[in-house]
């Protein structure tokens, strides 16, 4: 019994400590329209081939890895009723020793709506 109790503690402690190195935070301005569930995705406002407009801008803080703020990214700009994303700019924050000199990312990007 006292080895089960010990193994969950260190399960929970192990859990806790996973879930705080996976920190995902999502801020959004701009209008909420009704949630849509396709979403086109853009890196240069250029590559968009109809009219459109910006309904808003999105940052997310990530300190795991680009990939999991653009998905994060991406579940947002859906909830917020854009029809695509352009993503705009990566920032990278650090002060530590490589390989671990990166502390944190932030993924902008502008949710937009196409003109009908």
């Amino acid at each position: 019994m006292k080895a089960f109790k010990i193994r969950s503690l260190i399960v929970i402690i192990v859990a806790v400590l996973l879930s705080s190195c996976a920190s995902l935070a999502t801020s959004y301005i701009g209008e909420t329209l009704p949630a849509t569930s396709k979403l086109d995705v853009f890196y240069a406002a250029k590559d968009i081939k109809q009219d459109y407009k910006v309904i808003g801008h999105l940052i997310t803080s990530v300190n795991t890895n680009v990939e999991a703020a653009k998905r994060t990214t991406v579940k947002k700009a859906k909830e917020i009723g854009a029809d695509g994303i352009i993503f705009t700019n990566v920032d990278f924050t650090g002060g530590g020793d490589p390989p671990n000199f990166i502390t944190s990312e932030s993924v902008k990007s502008e949710a937009i709506k196409y003109k009908n």
